[in-house]
């Protein structure tokens, strides 16, 4: 006996239900199962005790005897315990999916084969495993005999309620503002997938009507549909014209709306009669089916591939698939193109999308298939791998081609096989969950995009919490940032909240064997994969280091070079009277600010000569490498001593000149996001805060009153930021009052 792995929450002819779905995996008979269902939530009385209240959720009629499946049920209404989350017939799912809420499921029947009692329990986590709108698919289908089976593969196969409403828009009749045509000769609408933060295309048919009305010298506007959550406009538009849902369509001048690729094609971009005639029926269902066939027959079990049986039928299915490209292998004897001339042409654009794909399906999924295919259609492989690099296809494919390692790529066949061939989810390499991985993260909202379609490098950069957002708070994070930015890599930067390190973050650094700390970066490798580093050092290593030029920096240059010396300086300021007062405290002060400006003086004696470090007439490493350091420093000693900033003024002025300069910088003002070094910034207000609570503990009293000034109403919108943030723990959750502990709820559970 087993429970699926999730319950759902959806509707039942009009009423709203909870189910739990079980099954007996012997299929043998089970009499008079008992089944109960306790609702797990903590509750505090008014005397001040906490526990854990079990409400008994009422089922509707449980049949007398199970075999191999069974679906129970709970109708949430007033009655029920669950109806406190009831509203206005809206479901509070924040609140029911409260991480402190679990379900817990207990089976006890007669087995009839031992005669003896069979149990089970299983438990449910509300945040983890509640699934909404949506219910459990059928578990049958037909065997190779065409016997109906039960497949417990499909155990946790959930499909969306139909009567599920979709969600409010506009006025309907109002097509979306870019919906003209001005410009335009024709909108088309094509199937699409969400992936990361965009939509990718994901309909081979939609490519090719595209991709012919572009060949056409069209001018045509596209428009992805996320296949998986139509918006409500496009609904509602195809609506408007009693179509159905489903693309590729298009919308022309005067209100005409086309669906179905034959006819778009027909009424846009007729076959003009030049290379390889292509009917309709050729592509779907001809080619489209016999590949269906051949590709759900493909063994997946070492069992499935030693039967004989099996086996034939799998590879006469791909022999009648191969029948259908044979026609196309034998029109490109002697020709490179189906157009029959030196470009591509209309029944190029008819097969390529589908047969591209399906070959890059094959090869992924039956690499012997794959083989044998292109084995006996040589033309074809050729031809495919010709017009994936043709620009008209590449331009409707938004820049890919058929590598089965491209996310989207990766995406699109995880999709097909989800929806299609359910069975053969084992037939997926590892690599493309590996690839869809921080795609999969992004999207549960539990890491950003860390992915390398559009970037090389992603540093991850200290930053603080400025009111409501982060800003830039770590000098060495700065330094690798410009170098950079300055070498020409394509870098996207993560701020990672020093006070506060995201989980993701120290996951990050955890599974790279590494410490939690800023800078740091993943960085894309020839392969595609993704190597870590940590250290500025190593970084500057890697992607900028030094050419040599300009003014020579070595790391203990800057650390502990220059840094040190001014920790030991600032460390030495006087805070009470009596410091002040005190001759050998005041010495000392002196002499460890003394030491600082003589680090400064180096950068000022090579700037007599020059207006950068690097020696040239702009920036370069070696201003990198010590700008972020010396302003947040010369910052500070003026704010902190006054004395100590005018020593410096007098005795560096050509470091001061050189912060000066560089802070008008386009490089600098995009790494410090346009902050240069006035310390009535909140930016550095903030980090001069930080810096004395973190390493001066001792020298609260000597932040400038104006700090405090600044930062207040920052420290408002953080404080009303976090109180919401913490409101849903507490709302209606006893176990925030009672101090009960998600461990001890789950000690309970299990």
């Amino acid at each position: 006996l087993v429970g699926g792995s999730h319950f759902c929450v959806t509707k039942r002819d009009g009423k709203r239900v909870l189910l739990i779905r079980l099954a007996n995996r012997r299929c043998n008979l089970i009499l008079h199962p008992e089944i109960r269902v306790l609702f797990l939530t903590p509750h505090a009385t008014q005397e001040g005790e906490s526990y854990i209240g079990q409400n008994e959720l009422q089922l509707e009629t449980v049949s007398s005897a199970m075999t191999g499946v069974l679906t129970v049920s709970h109708v949430i209404d007033e009655k029920s315990p669950l109806g406190k989350y009831v509203k206005d017939d809206t479901f509070d799912r924040e609140a029911f999916c409260d991480e402190s809420n679990a379900l817990s499921v207990t089976v006890l029947g007669r087995d009839t084969v031992y005669h003896d009692d069979l149990m089970c329990k299983h438990t449910y986590l509300c945040a983890k495993d509640a699934i909404f709108d949506q219910h459990f698919s059928w578990m049958t289908r037909r065997d190779e005999n065409g016997k109906v089976v039960l497949d417990f593969h499909r155990l946790d196969d959930t499909e969306a309620a139909a009567s599920v409403a979709a969600p409010p828009t506009a006025n309907p009749n109002v097509p979306p503002p870019s919906l003209h045509f001005n410009d335009i000769d024709v909108h088309v609408f094509c199937g699409g997938l969400k992936l990361g933060d965009r939509l990718r295309p994901n309909c081979v048919f939609s490519e090719n009507a595209y991709a012919a009305c572009e060949a056409k010298g069209l001018r045509v506007k596209r428009h992805f549909i996320d296949l998986a959550a139509k918006p409500q406009w496009f609904l509602d538009l195809v609506s408007d014209y009693g179509a159905k849902a489903e693309t590729p369509c298009v919308l022309l001048p005067g209100g005409e709306f086309v669906t179905d690729t034959a006819k778009v094609l027909a009424r846009l971009a007729p076959y003009d009669g030049v290379g390889m005639a292509v009917e309709p029926a050729d592509v779907s269902p001809g080619m489209l089916m016999s590949w269906f066939g051949y590709q759900a027959s493909v063994p997946v079990t070492v069992r499935d591939l030693q039967n004989a049986e099996k086996w034939a039928e799998s590879r006469l299915k791909l022999d009648k698939f191969v029948d259908k490209l044979r026609p196309i292998d034998a029109y490109l004897d002697g020709r490179d193109y189906l157009s029959d001339s030196a470009k591509i042409g209309w029944s190029d654009l008819r097969y390529i999308f589908f047969v591209g794909f399906v070959d890059m399906f094959s090869r992924v999924c039956d690499p012997e298939g794959a083989a044998y295919v292109q084995s006996q259609c040589p033309r074809v492989k050729a031809w495919v791998e010709r017009c994936s690099k043709d620009p008209v296809v590449l331009k409707a494919r938004c820049g890919l081609n058929f590598d089965p390692r491209l996310p989207a790529n990766c995406a699109a066949m995880q999709k097909m096989v989800g929806k299609y061939f359910k069975h053969q989810a084992d037939l997926l390499p590892s690599f493309v969950d590996e690839v869809l991985a921080p795609y999969d993260a992004f999207a549960s909202g539990s890491a950003p995009l860390l992915a390398f379609e559009d970037v090389d490098v992603h540093l991850f950069a200290g930053g603080l919490r400025l009111g409501d957002k982060l800003v830039e708070s770590c000098i060495f994070s700065d330094n690798v940032y410009a170098a950079c930015i300055q070498a020409g890599w394509k870098l996207r930067r993560h701020w990672i909240d020093l006070e506060d390190k995201p989980q993701w973050f120290l996951d990050l650094v955890e599974k790279n064997e590494a410490k939690a700390e800023t800078p740091c970066a993943l960085i894309k490798k020839a392969d595609g994969s993704a190597e870590f580093v940590i250290d500025t050092t190593k970084l500057l290593e890697r992607l900028a280091p030094s050419k040599g030029e300009g003014f020579p920096v070595a790391d203990a240059d800057v650390m502990p070079g220059l840094m040190m010396p001014w920790f030991g300086f600032q460390a030495s300021l006087p805070v009470l009277v009596r410091d002040v007062r005190d001759a050998a405290k005041a010495s000392a002060k002196e002499e460890k600010l003394t030491a600082f400006v003589e680090r400064l003086k180096l950068l000022d004696a090579y700037l007599q000569d020059h207006d950068y470090l690097s020696g040239g007439s702009a920036p370069g490493w070696s201003d990198w490498r010590f700008i972020f350091l010396a302003g947040i420093t010369v910052m500070m000693t003026r704010n902190f001593d006054a004395d100590g900033g005018t020593k410096i003024e007098e005795q560096c002025p050509k470091v001061i000149a050189w912060i000066n300069r560089l802070t008008r910088d386009p490089i600098f003002l995009r790494t410090r996001e346009g902050v240069a070094y006035d310390p009535r910034a909140p930016q550095n207000a903030l980090s001069m805060r930080h810096l004395v609570h973190k390493y001066f503990k001792h020298q609260k009293d000597l932040v400038p009153a104006f700090v405090d000034e600044v930062l207040a109403p920052f420290d408002a919108v953080a404080a009303t930021a976090k109180q919401k943030a913490a409101a849903p723990a507490t709302k209606g959750n006893a176990i925030a009052q009672s101090g009960l502990q998600k461990k001890e709820l789950a000690t309970f559970c299990l």
